[in-house]
C-alpha cells in the first residue's frame, strides 16, 4: 500500500514554514526582465519592515518566482517593502497587489527590472 502524504500548497516545501499559528502574511511574485522580456532566475529578493530592523531574504527560482513566508502575525503587511537586486540590473519598480482583504491573505509583489 502507498502511504499518502498531506497535501502541500504551492510554493512551500513545508520544511522552512513557520508554525501555522505564528506565520504572518506571505509575499510572493515574479522578478521580470523588462529589457529582454521574460523572468529572471537567481535574483535576490528582500522583504523588510519599513523603519525597522528586520528583513527576510530569498532568491528567485529558475522560473523567476519567489515566496517569502512572512513575518509574525503582529507585523502589518502594509509596512513591508519588497525589493529585488541582481548585478547588471536595477529595480525600476515593484508592483504590489493584495489578493484579498482577509487578514493574512498573500500579497503579490512583482519586481520589474531593467538592464543598466
Amino acid at each position: 500500500a502507498l502511504a499518502m502524504s498531506p497535501p502541500a500548497w504551492a510554493g512551500g516545501s513545508g520544511l522552512d514554514e513557520q508554525d501555522e499559528g505564528e506565520a504572518g502574511t506571505p509575499f510572493f511574485g515574479f522578478v521580470k526582465d523588462l529589457t529582454n522580456g521574460g523572468t529572471m532566475p537567481d535574483t535576490k529578493v528582500v522583504a523588510e519592515i519599513k523603519g525597522g530592523n528586520a528583513s527576510l531574504v530569498t532568491r528567485s527560482d529558475v522560473q523567476g518566482h519567489y515566496r517569502i513566508a512572512g513575518f509574525g502575525k503582529d507585523v502589518d503587511p502594509n509596512t513591508i517593502e519588497v525589493s529585488c537586486s541582481k548585478e547588471g540590473y536595477k529595480l525600476q519598480r515593484a508592483v504590489r497587489r493584495k489578493l484579498s482583504n482577509d487578514p493574512g491573505a498573500p500579497v503579490e509583489v512583482d519586481c520589474l527590472m531593467v538592464k543598466q
